[in-house]
């Protein structure tokens, strides 16, 4: 790594936490956290006690524990992967909304001016964008799942080890830093960088459940998010689905950096 992208990336740290995004991030997490948790030890007895107390508003209350099982389990893997889809949900809805605009509006608004005119490379400043965001978006994922799951070990039943949490909290770090990437380079690429937003908040929380009825959704970059919800725990289904991602973040770095040097920075 070259000493201008060392200097693009030491920048963008910067700006990165004056603007307590991380803080922002952690915090938003911590909320889903504590919602996944507390629905999961009070909800359902609440949904039991109601039942017991008016029995005529639930007639089939089979089928509501049934259902109370699958939405609120008592059981840590199961938590665990409701604490993946959430964060697969509400916390990637969140990064998206954040970075959507990022390196068009920074554009538009004549930051880039200085930078480019100090001698820095526009590939260089996108780069920098993709890994200080892509990292900052991940790292609260990783130090807070981990969070989870000591927290939840002393709350719910015990049926997933350290070694098997830590991959899968690895696995939806990494898922969270290629669509913060991924996001922000489709935002280059697209006309309106709303666009590009809209099309990556729609494809996770669609594609996930709906590739799931297709063979060949095991290997696409998709099944990452699926895999976490699921917590198989069965490493070698993810290796297809990480290379992919890697290799469409590069092609979409290429594609670009090629749209960015066309770009005219405003003043």
């Amino acid at each position: 790594m070259n000493r201008s992208i060392v200097c693009a990336v030491c920048k963008d740290m910067k700006e990165y936490l004056r603007g307590k995004k991380n803080v922002f991030f952690s915090i938003a997490l911590l909320l889903i956290g504590a919602m996944v948790v507390i629905t999961t030890l009070f909800f359902p007895t609440l949904i039991s006690a109601l039942a017991e107390k008016a029995p005529d508003m639930i007639s089939d209350t089979a089928s509501l524990e049934a259902m109370m099982a699958n939405l609120f389990p008592g059981d840590l893997k199961g938590s665990m992967g409701i604490w993946g889809s959430d964060v697969g949900v509400f916390y990637t809805i969140i990064v998206v909304l954040m970075v959507h605009s990022l390196v068009p509006g920074e554009i538009k608004n004549g930051k880039w001016v200085m930078p480019v005119a100090t001698g820095y490379r526009k590939q260089e400043l996108l780069l920098s964008k993709c890994l200080i965001y892509g990292v900052g978006a991940a790292f609260p994922v990783f130090i807070l799942s981990n969070l989870y799951y000591f927290v939840a070990s002393s709350l719910l039943e015990v049926n997933v080890n350290l070694t098997e949490a830590f991959s899968a909290t690895v696995i939806l770090s990494i898922a969270i830093a290629g669509i913060t990437i991924i996001t922000i380079l489709s935002s280059v690429l697209y006309k309106h960088s709303i666009a590009a937003g809209l099309s990556m908040i729609i494809i996770v929380m669609v594609a996930p459940d709906v590739l799931t009825y297709f063979a060949f959704g095991k290997y696409l970059p998709t099944y990452l998010l699926t895999y976490i919800y699921s917590m198989t725990n069965n490493l070698t289904e993810v290796i297809v689905p990480l290379i992919e991602l890697v290799v469409i973040c590069i092609v979409l770095f290429v594609f670009a950096s090629r749209k960015v040097l066309k770009m005219e920075i405003s003043r």
